[in-house]
């Protein structure tokens, strides 16, 4: 096979991959892991069964990876290191709209974490981190606003 030819192959089996990731949020955000059948997932996808193991050994793996792929407390941390030297009220009223809007753009992965967590240790367990940081960023960034204040 030439160099050309493998290049397509690992791109299409990228694409694939990413369309099964994209398919299996919206399932398992509506269905639960439990609830979601490899059935519905190759379904949804409109690929045959056996596909989906050949990207990923089991639902609880395609689980792991949606959401990895989707993880977005990095962009919760950028918002809450707000520019500490503008008006509390500005930065406080900047952090709440963006946390709003990074849930808003990620509600399907929320809707998955918070049905999955409880019966999922490791998930729970970066449920339980996200919400932690998140709040910790906002804490942080509310103490030192209202220092300025005081």
């Amino acid at each position: 096979m030439n160099m050309m030819m493998r290049r397509a192959r690992c791109k299409q089996a990228e694409e694939r991959r990413a369309q099964l990731l994209a398919i299996a949020l919206e399932v398992f955000a509506a269905k639960g892991l439990d609830g979601a059948t490899v059935k519905d997932l190759s379904d949804a996808a409109g690929v045959a069964q056996g596909l989906l193991y050949h990207y990923f050994q089991s639902k609880e793996e395609l689980l792991r990876a949606v959401l990895d792929q989707h993880y977005f407390l990095p962009e919760l941390r950028r918002i809450a290191a707000a520019d500490p030297d503008r008006p509390v009220a500005e930065v406080l009223l900047e952090i709440a709209l963006g946390f709003a809007h990074v849930l808003e753009q990620n509600r399907r992965v929320v809707q998955l974490m918070l049905r999955e967590a409880p019966s999922m240790p490791r998930l729970r367990s970066a449920s339980n981190a996200v919400a932690a940081r998140g709040c910790g960023c906002w804490l942080t960034s509310s103490r030192h606003a209202s220092s300025r204040v005081s």
